[in-house]
């Protein structure tokens, strides 16, 4: 039996998703995005906001599992009216 070997890597920032999110969470918060608006396309969004793609991606999927935002595929990133207190909660744990 061989054992491969586990190669540790640091990802390059850890706090980066988080950090989109909150951006995100705070633009929805402040109503400078409404329900039914469109996000930028990601890779403008990306470029935008000085993250990588997957960077940006983790961060929507955060905030698509709250119902912030829905993600359509070959449509883009719509933002949806979140619950403020589902907000709140997942911000908390996120950034704790």
């Amino acid at each position: 039996m061989t054992v491969s070997k586990i190669i540790r890597r640091e990802p390059q920032d850890a706090g980066a998703h988080n950090r989109v999110a909150a951006f995100l969470r705070d633009q929805l918060l402040s109503g400078e995005l409404k329900a039914g608006d469109c996000l930028l396309p990601e890779r403008e969004l990306a470029a935008h906001l000085d993250v990588s793609r997957p960077v940006l991606r983790e961060a929507l999927r955060a905030l698509a599992m709250i119902g912030a935002v829905e993600i359509r595929h070959g449509v883009g990133t719509i933002v949806r009216r979140p619950d403020a207190t589902a907000l709140g909660d997942v911000f908390s744990f996120m950034l704790a």
